[in-house]
Order: structure tokens, then sequence, then C-alpha cells
């Protein structure tokens, strides 16, 4: 099996890194020792400023193989997950009972703080919710829901499902957004001119709550998940969206983590600390929400959570007001932790900056003490492993930086199988482009990553040159190339589809361009292969043109332009998970000097 030679591998880099560390790392890998492996963890303050490479060779040893699957632990992952949950909850019980104790010594000492929070939270979303502005915002997500599971999960079946199921107290907000929405009304036969009613027999089924389900996460647990009724997930997405919009006036931007990297990279000039929390998701207690938000918008969320989880068959109680699976949660945990942030960087008048996305926390070093203790006040609790408000390091979003230089390492998450090109070149690709970003940090390392990478990435090429017959290849894109890649080529269906990607990993074997046949103007392989996903397929023998759908709407117009609107289907026009490869051919710039390939 490839997972055999890629974990040799991962021991033969393990033993070139050459660190007491890293050599651990090769024994435990040789011995079968995966357990152990999951639970060694390195000192951050055991470094100073002239053992960078000394740190980034223990970082990546350790963290590599942290999210694989294929290692052998024994645990019950879907158990561990469980256990979490209920402590989850049963941690939210007690947050609840602290928040309404208002005689405890804790609420005198931060009464102030969430007083100040609670203005500011007012300040950023308003007095209450405008419903009529939600309306354009609601929209379907892309996953599981209580009522529509594994391959169904499509956007035609969502549109069109027989009784689409909601909780009692979230059906009037449904049933108005589905008032005025003719697209969708017209997609489930309903010919409608003017607004109409549906009839909560025929058109929904009333369910109590969601349904638990669990979702791989890592090697050591899976991650515990809510698959919210249908219409719920529909509103919520749309009030989280609202919400999103609310924290671009306060500075918070959800939809790029760039800030938060940024911050975290200059964070030791500034003094910033990076705070994470663990379960933040799962941890967010009914009385807080009722403390923090504003009456009207708090009788809003309330209404559209689901109250009660079904697991293994029994309906559960919640203590939490919602769960990864909402669709407003990420939202929601921004709003709060921005506002307890803000409002304890202010009081205590420390001048610094806060950035919050979801719970990547970035505030002054010198409140971050007294953060953590306030956010276990309000049931938060904080990934110590993850947290760093002293030392040299510092991380943020996925971005990981030591003295301010950056020491990301990779993770390979999926096991790579022969019958899988994807995980077989992604597995690979992702050392060497690892290789080349260490190169790119400086002088120093050069020579190490030469041969410490070297060696893997030589044994990997000849186990896939072993098991894949007709090998894809691309040539290496480097940093300085990439932005330019990725803009000035474009894929060819019947229309062109842009991709917007970060350095993809997984279509082909990145080799040297220059091993690569010549043409005039670049290098160009003859034919290379991208999984190039559309939401546009053959329906009747008729082929629609190629385009990604952004949501309902669009996925409405195409069928009632292609087919009219009072049409209703009997089968599905989009697909889940699957996709097809595309042929294109592209020019390529020259690379830089890569001659240690």
């Amino acid at each position: 099996m490839f997972n055999t030679t890629y974990l040799q591998g991962v021991a033969l880099l393990c033993d070139g890194l050459d660190t007491d560390v890293s050599r651990k790392v090769a024994e435990l890998i040789r011995s079968d020792r995966h357990l152990e492996l999951l639970q060694l963890e390195i000192d951050f303050h055991g470094y100073d400023r002239n053992d960078l490479d000394r740190f980034r060779n223990d970082y990546l040893a350790v963290e590599l193989l942290s999210k694989y699957k294929g290692l052998t632990t024994g645990i019950d992952t879907r158990s561990v997950a469980l256990v979490g949950f209920a402590a989850a909850e049963e941690a939210c019980r007690t947050t609840n009972d602290r928040l309404t104790t208002f005689s405890s010594p804790e609420w005198a000492r931060w009464m102030s703080v969430i007083s100040l929070a609670q203005r500011k939270i007012e300040g950023c979303i308003g007095v209450r919710p405008k419903i009529a502005k939600l309306l354009n915002r609601f929209k379907w997500g892309q996953g599981a829901t209580y009522s529509v599971k594994g391959t169904d999960v499509r956007l035609d079946y969502k549109l069109r499902e027989k009784q689409i199921s909601v909780t009692p107290e979230a059906l009037p907000y449904l049933r108005a957004a589905m008032a005025t929405d003719y697209a969708w009304l017209r997609a489930r036969g309903v010919v409608a001119d003017g607004p109409v009613s549906l009839l909560s027999r025929t058109d929904f089924q009333l369910v109590r709550g969601s349904r638990g389900i669990t979702v791989p996460k890592n090697a050591k647990t899976d991650r515990f998940i809510a698959a919210e009724p249908s219409g719920n997930v529909f509103l919520q997405l749309g009030v989280g969206k609202c919400l999103r919009q609310c924290l671009h006036r306060v500075g918070v931007n959800l939809d790029d983590q760039r800030q938060n990297q940024d911050l975290a990279r200059v964070a030791l000039d500034h003094g910033l600390a990076t705070i994470d929390l663990k379960a933040a998701s799962d941890t967010i207690a009914w009385e807080l929400v009722w403390l923090l938000l504003p009456l009207q918008w708090a009788e809003l969320l309330t209404a559209l959570r689901s109250s009660e989880m079904l697991i293994d068959d029994t309906w559960h109680q919640l203590a939490k007001f919602s769960s990864m699976g909402n669709g407003f949660t990420f939202e929601l945990e921004s709003l709060i932790f921005w506002a307890l942030t803000e409002s304890l960087t202010q009081h205590r008048c420390s001048a610094g900056v806060v950035s919050v996305y979801g719970d990547d926390i970035i505030c002054p070093s010198e409140v971050a003490p007294e953060l953590i203790e306030l956010f276990s006040f309000v049931g938060f609790t904080t990934n110590a492993r993850k947290s760093h408000y002293s030392g040299l390091f510092r991380e943020s979003c996925g971005k990981h930086f030591f003295g301010g230089k950056d020491v990301t390492p990779v993770y390979q998450k999926d096991t790579p199988e022969a019958d899988d090109r994807s995980t077989l070149y992604g597995c690979r690709n992702r050392l060497m482009y690892h290789a080349l970003d260490r190169c790119a940090l400086g002088k120093t390392g050069v020579a190490l990553a030469d041969r410490a990478f070297r060696r893997t990435i030589k044994l990997l090429d000849s186990e896939i040159e072993r098991q894949v017959d007709d090998i894809d290849y691309c040539p290496i894109i480097t940093r300085l190339h990439w932005n330019t890649y990725i803009t000035a080529n474009e894929i060819k269906f019947e229309e062109t589809v842009k991709f917007q990607t970060d350095p993809i990993y997984d279509f082909a074997l990145a080799v040297d361009a220059r091993r690569l046949p010549v043409w005039s103007g670049g290098y160009r392989g003859n034919v290379y292969r991208y999984r190039g996903w559309s939401n546009a397929w053959v329906y009747k023998g008729l082929r629609w043109k190629a385009t990604k759908f952004r949501g309902k709407s669009d996925a409405l117009l195409a069928i009632s332009l292609r087919y009219g609107a009072s049409v209703v289907f009997d089968d599905h026009v989009t697909r889940r998970d699957v996709g097809t490869h595309a042929v294109a051919r592209h020019v390529f710039p020259e690379p830089g000097n890569l001659t240690w390939i």
C-alpha cells in the first residue's frame, strides 16, 4: 500500500531534518507507535531567535502527520466526538447557571466590561433586525440538512424537496421568505404571479430540531456538527450574511483571513498576542447570547435555532445556543469575541490592535491573560497549545511565525491511495512546494532542505511511477509566478471558467518545467488534466453552457431560461462531489532557479 511508503518517506524526511525531536518522530513512525506520535508536543519557549532552523524542523516533524487519517491509533474517533459534545453541553449548562447568578463576586469584576460589550454589539448590528433587508440574503448551503442526506445534497433537490423540514418557531419566517420568491415557487410547481402562502400540512415537515452527525477531523477525533432543518439553515445563512456585513463596519472582515495572518507576522514588533479557543462553536451558551445581544436580535436568532438535537435516535435539549452546522454560528461567535476583546482592551486603556476571525483572536499581549479569564467566565476554554502571548511564536488563521519568520508547516490529512490520483499527487507536491518555500526564506537551511526533502520526494516518485501507468505532469509554479498563472490562464468548457484557488497540489505531478517539451513562448506539456468542477451537466440529452452557479437564484434562472418557468423536474441538474477532467493547453512562464531539483 502507498500508505506504508508514505510513512517510510516521512520517517526518512525526519531523519534528514536531523534534530532530537525529528529523530524521535522517525523512531515513533518506524515502531508503529502512532498514538505516542499524536501526543508529542514541542516546547515553544525552549527556543531563542538563533534557533529558527531547529524550530522549523521540529515543528514540521511534529505537525506533518498530526491530522493524518492513515495512522493506527486504536482511537474510536466518533466516540471521542460524542464525549466532546457531552462535555460541551455540561460546560454550557454551568455557564448558564453562572451568568444568571448576579450576586457572585465574579459578576462584580466583569460587569463593566460586559456592559461595554453590550453597547458595542448594539452599535454594530443595531437595536433590531430589519426583516425586509434579510429577504434578499437568505440562501442555501452546501452541506446536509435534517431531511436531505448523503448524495442527495444538491441544490435542485433542496429547492424541490417534497416537504421542507423546519422547526415550528422558524416556520413563519420561512413562509414569509417563500411568499414572494417566485422562481423557487415555480420550480416547485406552483404557478405564482403574486404572493403565495404555502400550507404547512403539505409543503413543510415540522421537526423538533437538528440531527447530530460526525465528520472526519483528524487522527484523534471526529468533528461533531448539526445537520439543521432545511428551512432553518436557509434562513440562518441569511442572518449570518447580515451579521457579516455589520461586522465590516467595525473593521472585522470575515471574508478574508489575511488581516489576522499579517498581524500574526508582525505580532512581536507590535506587542500582540494570538488567542485560540477550544470547541468555541459548541460552547456558546444560551444565556450569553441573551445577555449580550439586543432583545429583538436574540428573539430572531432564537426562533431560527434548533433547541433540540437528535443523536442516535434520542432527542437532547441543548444548553448551547448554536453549534457548528448552524448558518450563523461563525458570525455570531466572531461578533461576541470581537465585542468582549474590544471592551476589555478599552476598559484597561490598552493601546493595540484587535482583530477577530471566528475563534482566532489577536489582541495586545498585556491584556491576554485577563482576556483568557474573561472568556472562562462567559464559558469559553482557551486552547493553551495554540494561544501565545509570550515567547517568539505566534499563530493565526493557518499561518505560523517564529520571530516574525514564516514557519507554517504542511499537513497531510487524507491517506494516499493508488486508485485516487489526486491524493497521490497532493501528498508528494505538498512536500515539494514546502521545500521550495523553505529555500525561499533566506540563505539559512537551503542545503538542509535540499538533502532532507530530495530523498523523500524521490521515494514517493518511484512509488507513484510504479503504481500509476499514465502520470499527469505539470511544471512547478513558483510563488513569484503563481498570481500571474491563476489570472492569465483559463480553462475551456463551452465557455471560459476561471479558477481562483491556492496553488493546486493534486491535479498533476509537479516537475521542473525544463523537463517538459518546449513550445514557443514558454513551456508546456502535451495535455494537462484539471479537475474542473462545474454545476452544469447534461440533462435530458441537452448540455447547458458551463458555468458555476453562485446560488439558488442563478440555478433557477438557468432552469427558467432553458425549459420554461412552469416545468417541474423529476430528475436533478446538479451533482455533489463529482467532477470530470477538462482538457486544456497552457503556456507557463519560465521558472526561477530550481537547480536543486
